[in-house]
This record gives structure tokens, C-alpha cells and sequence, in this order.
């Protein structure tokens, strides 16, 4: 096993800093560990919402088309989790397809950009193709997209 040289130079630190140098896997607790909330317990926080009754749609037509959600990641130490579930399509697990938000989904794959930005509802960002989902009109549309990227049996393949 050879060795791994690493110079650090860190003369524009506040004086007090701390600076965390982990070798090896992360680990499982402690204060450096990341932490992940529930699903369930992100999925009442989406839905504590005024626009909760359109989120719940949201989710449940995502998991009719299979995929799966997951709660973002806490990676600093008594930070609160953020309100908003990672979305993967049961095709291609490693990238999240969308993000959903209380009201919004947010679509960042440049693969699926000139699909989605011709779709009803679409809106084009910079980074991401946006849709709302405040109305029952607006989570369909929501709703269609994720279907035609998600690669799924039946999704289109625009």
C-alpha cells in the first residue's frame, strides 16, 4: 500500500478555526457523520405546506411511475434538513431525476433539457427546467415530464 502526500497551506484561517482532515470511509456516527431524515418525516414536512393536497399528488403519481423518493442529506452538524425529496427513476438510480419542492419540481439532467422545455407548464431556468406544482393542472404537467424522462416502461421516448 503506498502512501499519499498532501501539503495543506492554511495561512488565511481565522485564528480558532477548526479544519476536519478525514482519512478512510465515512463514518457512521458521530459529529462528522452525514445524517439522512426519512422519507416520511420529509414527506410531512412537504406537506405541512399550504400547498400540501397538490405536493401529495405530486408524490403519489411518482411512485405510481416507480420511482423512488429519498430525503436529502445533512452534511453539517445541527443543520436542519431541508424541505425537499430527491427523486430517482427506477431506470438510472444513480442521478436524481428531479427534486420536488413544496411548489415546485425542479429537473437538472442537460440529457432531458430539450425535452422538458417543450412541455406544457415548463419554465427554463439556467441550471433547470421548472415546473409548478400549486394546481392539480400544474402537478399533470409536473407529472407528464417525469414520466417522459423517467425511462420507465410506457414513458415516452420523445
Amino acid at each position: 500500500m503506498s502512501g499519499t502526500e498532501i501539503h495543506l497551506y492554511l495561512d488565511e484561517l481565522e485564528p480558532g478555526s477548526i479544519i476536519h482532515i478525514h482519512a478512510g470511509r465515512e463514518p457512521d456516527s458521530g459529529p462528522s457523520a452525514m445524517r439522512r431524515q426519512g422519507v416520511e418525516a420529509t414527506t410531512k414536512r412537504l406537506i405541512a405546506y399550504a400547498n400540501g393536497a397538490n405536493t401529495l399528488a405530486m408524490i403519489d403519481g411518482l411512485r405510481a411511475l416507480g420511482c423512488e423518493l429519498r430525503a436529502p442529506e445533512v452534511r453539517r452538524p445541527n443543520k436542519r434538513p431541508e424541505v425537499y425529496l430527491n427523486v430517482y427513476a427506477p431506470a438510472s438510480p444513480r442521478g436524481a431525476m428531479l427534486y420536488l419542492y413544496p411548489e415546485r419540481a425542479h429537473f437538472h439532467r442537460r440529457t432531458d433539457r430539450d425535452r422538458l422545455a417543450a412541455m406544457d407548464g415548463a419554465e427554463v431556468r439556467v441550471d433547470y427546467i421548472s415546473f409548478h406544482t400549486t394546481t392539480p393542472e400544474d402537478v399533470q404537467h409536473a407529472l407528464a415530464a417525469a414520466q417522459t424522462v423517467s425511462r420507465t416502461p410506457g414513458a415516452s421516448k420523445g
